[in-house]
């Protein structure tokens, strides 16, 4: 994670949450020429480090990243790795959690990711 995102994030981080800085910064400005500056630094950070996955929920961020060949991901495909592989017993409460912040998601994404996790 980078220190753009976590002061976007503006709440205490666990320990095990790595924050590095964007060595190359002439990636994130341009970047941030059309993203958000936490995007932009995810981004940036992904091109540094060989195979990483890029953790980005907003549709114009995960194009961008995907253009540049980056893998990526989103808040809720981690949701469902994490039930696939045993961390967390059930996504229903996460997800009604998730749904009373800003994030959205369309009920037909909500019943299609508790579908591919049985619930």
């Amino acid at each position: 994670m980078t220190p753009e995102v976590a002061s976007e994030y503006g709440k205490q981080l666990p320990d095990w949450i790595l924050i590095r800085k964007v060595a190359n910064q002439s990636y994130q400005t341009i970047l941030e020429q059309i993203l958000g500056v936490g995007e932009s630094s995810a981004i940036a950070l992904g091109l540094e480090v060989p195979e990483s996955v890029v953790v980005i929920d907003d549709l114009k961020a995960r194009k961008v990243a995907k253009s540049l060949n980056l893998q990526t991901t989103g808040s809720l495909g981690i949701l469902v790795k994490a039930k696939h592989k045993g961390h967390v017993d059930r996504l229903t409460p996460l997800l009604e959690q998730l749904q009373q912040t800003d994030f959205r998601i369309s009920e037909k994404i909500l019943a299609k990711i508790l579908s591919l996790v049985g619930e």
